[in-house]
């Protein structure tokens, strides 16, 4: 279902799935950082080619849901993504983690000092 919802333009879909998710999160989230605390959410940059295939950033469609909850603002342009890599959906956890070296870098990186955010990625 969530590879469905990848791949092709279930933007409708993917708001239903986010009413049932949502708890879930804002659970994990409570049991690490106060939410007070949360200055932005940054989601994860999907590559050009990437996104031209989904038509949209399934991180930043929560991400977007998120900061009504949770009352912040949402970075889209602060996290560069600088490389194409192959896709990871079907690579290990540690095959993820020697490639996502170098894929990203920011940019304005001066307004996240001191303050507290939340990257969230669709993994």
């Amino acid at each position: 279902m969530f590879l469905c919802l990848e791949f092709h333009d279930q933007n409708n879909i993917l708001n239903i799935l986010w009413k049932f998710i949502y708890h879930r999160i804002i659970i994990q989230i409570l049991n690490t950082v106060p939410l007070r605390e949360i200055n932005y959410i940054i989601p994860v940059p999907l590559t050009k080619q990437k996104k031209k295939i989904r038509g949209y950033n399934q991180s930043e469609v929560i991400a977007r849901g998120l900061t009504k909850l949770l009352e912040c603002k949402i970075l889209t342009t602060v996290l560069l993504r600088n490389e194409n890599k192959q896709s990871q959906t079907l690579k290990s956890r540690y095959q993820r983690f020697d490639e996502i070296e170098g894929a990203f870098s920011l940019s304005k990186g001066e307004i996240l000092e001191n303050k507290h955010i939340l990257l969230l990625d669709d993994v």
